[in-house]
């Protein structure tokens, strides 16, 4: 069921295993989905037939589940975390496998970023580390960020590519400076009553939104580490949540409670809803380019545009 105040066009949807990671492509019409099957599914959302986009290729990783999966347009590759604790690289152009990382994390991968400049992947895990790799150093693990005492669920880049923050179990966020694993920058306690699932920033770097296990997201201004707002409307777990790129002022997010939501931040107003589309189940991911969101769910994803 939809619930608009914005609108929404060119719904897709493709049938799958449980999608527990989601990216699209920054040049090309693709979004990869990572799947608890352990498959990699890259779909073309530009020749849909009967509603459902197509197959560019599936990729068998893993008998374990796929949880972080994200393209790297700057080589053509794809990079892929999987619960037997291997990052694997893949090309774009023959599906060819590029190197696989064995014992990357001691624990779950649970997310990867990509540097917007540097030949840098970032990923995190349940052995509560945040590691970088660079790919023209052979995959080197350049720094490993020790500090958080739990899972750690989420880590990203900042947009400016010096910094780095993580999100864990613990109910911390920390900021880290690219370089220095030893000190963050700031660590936030306490930032959520329960584990904190995700964090995203905003396109200027300047303010973060964090989803956590108590149903609720936060703003937070990066330089003072001030609590902006706090926006309550969720009855499960937050899963994920993105900045929509052409709306700089709305965030998109995704819960256990089967429902997608879109908030105003200045307003805190839900603006637009996806509540039980289908019976998808739970909704676990959520990646935005331009207007287009791309959402995973238990059975499957689903794809919108999202527009004024």
């Amino acid at each position: 069921m939809l619930s608009p105040a914005l609108a929404s066009t060119t719904k897709l949807f493709y049938p799958s295993a449980r999608v527990k990671s989601i990216d699209w492509h920054s040049m090309l019409p693709w979004v990869a989905l990572g799947l608890y099957s352990g498959d990699v599914v890259i779909l073309d959302t530009t020749s849909p037939r009967d509603g459902s986009p197509s197959v560019v290729h599936t990729i068998h990783v893993s008998k374990q589940p796929v949880r972080a999966v994200r393209f790297i347009p700057q080589k053509n590759w794809i990079v892929v975390g999987s619960d037997d604790l291997f990052l694997r690289v893949y090309d774009l152009t023959d599906w060819a496998l590029v190197i696989a990382i064995e014992a990357a994390h001691g624990d779950y991968i649970r997310c990867l970023d990509i540097h917007p400049s540097l030949p840098l992947v970032l990923s995190c895990g349940d052995d509560a580390l945040v590691k970088t790799w660079n790919w023209d150093l052979h995959w080197a693990n350049i720094d490993t960020f020790t500090g958080h005492s739990k899972y750690v669920m989420m880590a990203k880049f900042s947009p400016q590519g010096d910094t780095i923050v993580s999100v864990s179990m613990d109910c911390t966020i920390r900021m880290w400076k690219l370089g220095a694993p030893l000190a963050p920058v700031f660590v936030i306690e306490h930032a959520h009553a329960n584990g904190i699932d995700c964090v995203g920033f905003d396109a200027t770097g300047s303010q973060l939104v964090t989803g956590a296990d108590d149903f609720t997201l936060k703003l937070w201004d990066v330089n003072t580490q001030r609590l902006m707002k706090t926006l309550p409307g969720h009855s499960g777990n937050v899963t994920s949540a993105a900045f929509l790129p052409l709306a700089p002022s709305i965030v998109v997010s995704t819960s256990e409670d089967k429902s997608v939501r879109a908030w105003n931040i200045s307003t805190g107003a839900i603006v637009w809803s996806l509540v039980d589309a289908g019976d998808l189940g739970r909704a676990w991911g959520v990646s935005c380019k331009a207007s287009h969101v791309a959402i995973g769910f238990d059975q499957g994803c689903c794809l919108v545009d999202i527009h004024a």
